[in-house]
């Protein structure tokens, strides 16, 4: 099943990358689509209240909405500016422990300065999962983390971009490095591995969030039910795309 979808992948893969170059202003278009999209799906996956056209008009216009908390808003700003970083980033297929730090930081400084960018002095627990035993202590994240990093070239080399989009998210939560935002955490350096390759980011449906916590857990014991996952959700945004720019 995996490896069908991965071949209709390169198969949408071939039809974007005959389209381009993209002139200006279709890209910035295409920035603008996902950033809102990305940014609303993330958060609210993690509980934001806000609507996906209420987080396009606190993005884009600065305006604040009227019995929405404070946090939310605040949540919306940071994710956005995570997103033009991550965007930015792509330039290079590389990340470095330093860039996830900034990432973090960019997209939670905003609401906790203290805690964003660094690594978690406490314990965690993942709500619902079954494995929280496997997580690492948290004097073992900065080992974890480094590890974490210089893995990711062989995986790169071995891996289709999609399962290695998918299996460094899934590595990544399973550090669960900082004391809060590693969903959002992960599914950003997941969409930098994406568009450091030329596919289009991931947005995580909201409505299927049961869905995508139970492929990750799942993924403890099964590894490739995550990549399985993942691969269909680059199929839509493929779509998407393909549909955006009303390619033949």
């Amino acid at each position: 099943m995996l490896e069908q979808t991965l071949k209709q992948i390169n198969q949408n893969q071939e039809r974007i990358n005959q389209a381009r170059p993209l002139d200006q202003t279709r890209v910035k278009n295409l920035k603008e689509y996902f950033k809102i999209g990305l940014t609303y799906s993330s958060n609210a996956i993690e509980g934001n209240t806000l609507t996906e056209a209420e987080t396009k008009v606190v993005i884009e216009d600065g305006i604040t909405i009227g019995g929405k908390p404070l946090k939310d808003h605040l949540e919306a700003i940071g994710h956005a500016r995570a997103f033009d970083y991550i965007w930015w980033l792509a330039q290079k297929i590389d990340i470095t422990e330093a860039d996830i730090k900034e990432l973090h930081q960019i997209c939670f400084q905003p609401k906790d300065g203290a805690a964003a960018g660094q690594y978690r002095q406490i314990e965690v627990v993942i709500t619902g999962s079954q494995h929280n035993d496997k997580l690492p202590r948290y004097q073992e994240v900065p080992s974890c983390m480094q590890e974490f990093v210089k893995a990711l070239p062989e995986k790169r080399e071995k891996l289709h971009p999609v399962e290695y989009a998918a299996t460094i998210h899934k590595d990544f939560i399973f550090i669960h490095p900082f004391e809060d935002g590693n969903g959002r955490t992960a599914r950003l350096i997941m969409n930098h591995a994406l568009l450091s390759r030329g596919y289009p980011p991931v947005i995580i449906p909201v409505a299927f969030k049961h869905e995508y916590n139970q492929a990750l857990e799942n993924s403890r014991t099964n590894y490739k039910a995550f990549s399985k996952y993942i691969a269909e959700q680059v199929l839509q945004a493929q779509h998407d795309y393909i549909r955006l720019l009303h390619l033949p």
